[in-house]
């Protein structure tokens, strides 16, 4: 293992970025982490509907809705997106989760039931619910089987907007596409490397894949530079049609001492962090016109979302140099009582008929791992992949899917490890890429596709 250092992409409201300096990698590999028991089943979206055939073709491979006993109301809201789906593939009921039912358990016995026959499975499957209804665990033990993304939208009429945004950018004649690389450059070592081994690799592989014509593009833009963390250029850009934006920033965490109120830490928490004094508010993406049909790759902590318990808490309290690290993560979590929920930012994004189709984000701590090996070397093309996909016109889930896989696969080489005995370096990396990459989410249809194709 290098010397390289872990370094987390969270800052303190109103202060600056936690525990810049890092993270000592090698001392990391010995603090007590979660059991491997804890990874999620092992495997991929393969037996399921029709297992051989095209991911993308919906009416072999079927879609439904994942809700809390109760809101059956939200899937009324949405009835211009499931009229458009069940014009392309036989409709399921939707699925309704009695409160507080275990997700891996659910899994086992109502969605992989064996009296179901598999062809009449739905692959693709839509939550319809925040964070304390259907926690992130629900996405991550479905996300196994199935292609899974999730609306927590608190009014019907917000439900509506995104239905009816979906369904007219899927009957919007084919365009190419704006591909939009952001780094807020405030001057940290984390984003300095989120930048170098994330941003400018994908851009460069974007542009190689322009000039070759190799995907549907128009133009390749990289907007701010360093010296500019604020990036007044992002809000224009970002108004350019069927967009993709891949977004590498600080998540706001809570100030020193904690949030004010849980009103305050719902309405900023994890929002895009431009420089010490200023960030993307929701009324920049929920108003103005912001990624209109288009995709944003949101690389920050907490940027999809805030949950009950951080995967590294136990972990972060067996570093000796993490202080400051642990006290900032456990004053973002919600305070007993206070639900875990999903990121303002996104979700008025997602709202607004003018926004994005889908946001994929984080909902813990982000880190390095999903991105960089621990010699330095990049992971880049984990994201290039989503963003080709998403290009090509493939189904967001799909698309979504390029980056998880990698965390399934490091959940096979986790227990393998474990198995073996090996030394606690590897098992450390292993379980830091697994946590890493597992806690990037897809908010939006996985079915929806960008009109690019």
């Amino acid at each position: 293992m290098s010397d390289e250092r872990l370094h987390p992409l969270l800052a303190r409201y109103g202060g600056e970025a936690v525990a810049d300096e890092g993270l000592d990698a090698r001392r990391a590999a010995d603090a007590p982490r979660d059991p491997v028991g804890g990874a999620p089943a092992t495997g991929g979206p393969a037996f399921l509907a029709d297992y051989a055939g095209d991911p993308d073709d919906l009416s072999a491979q079927r879609w439904a809705v994942v809700l809390p006993a109760g809101r059956e109301d939200r899937y009324e809201a949405i009835a211009e997106l499931v009229a458009r789906r069940g014009a392309e593939a036989p409709l399921r009921r939707p699925y309704v989760v009695p409160r507080g039912a275990d997700p891996a358990a659910w899994r086992r016995d109502v969605y992989l039931d064996e009296a179901v026959p598999e062809e009449e499975r739905p692959r693709y499957l839509l939550i319809l619910g925040d964070l304390d209804e259907l926690g992130p665990e629900w996405q991550q033990a479905l996300s196994v089987d199935a292609f899974v993304g999730r609306l927590a939208f608190a009014t019907p009429e917000e439900h509506a907007a995104y239905a009816a945004k979906v369904v007219a950018a899927e009957a919007t004649p084919p365009r190419p596409a704006t591909a939009l690389f952001y780094t807020a450059h405030d001057g940290t070592r984390a984003t300095f490397t989120g930048f170098r081994a994330l941003a400018r690799p994908c851009r460069e592989a974007a542009e190689r894949a322009l000039d070759a014509a190799q995907w549907p593009l128009a133009d390749v833009l990289e907007i701010g530079a360093p010296g500019d963390p604020a990036a007044g250029a992002l809000r224009a850009a970002a108004a350019t049609p069927a967009a993709v934006l891949l977004s590498v920033s600080h998540g706001l965490g809570a100030p020193k001492g904690g949030w004010a109120s849980p009103a305050d830490q719902r309405a900023l928490q994890g929002a895009l962090r431009l420089a010490a004094d200023r960030c993307l508010d929701v009324a920049a993406v929920g108003a103005e016109p912001f990624l209109p049909h288009g995709l944003w790759l949101f690389m920050a902590c907490f940027s999809a979302g805030t949950p009950a318990t951080s995967a590294y808490e136990r972990w972060l309290g067996g570093l000796p140099d993490a202080g400051d690290l642990v006290r900032a993560a456990l004053e973002s979590l919600p305070a007993p009582g206070v639900p875990p929920f999903v990121a303002a930012l996104p979700r008025a994004a997602l709202a607004n008929p003018r926004g994005p189709l889908g946001v994929v984000g984080h909902v813990d701590l982000a880190w390095s791992y999903a991105f960089q090996e621990t010699d330095g070397r990049s992971r880049a093309s984990r994201f290039t992949g989503v963003l080709r996909a998403a290009v090509r016109g493939k189904r967001l889930g799909p698309a979504t899917d390029v980056l998880l896989r990698h965390g399934r696969a490091a959940s096979e080489a986790l227990a393998d490890l474990e198995a073996a005995g090996a030394p606690p370096v590897k098992r450390a990396q292993a379980w830091m890429e697994r946590q890493d990459v597992r806690g990037y989410v897809l908010l939006g249809d996985p079915a929806a596709r960008l009109p690019t194709r």
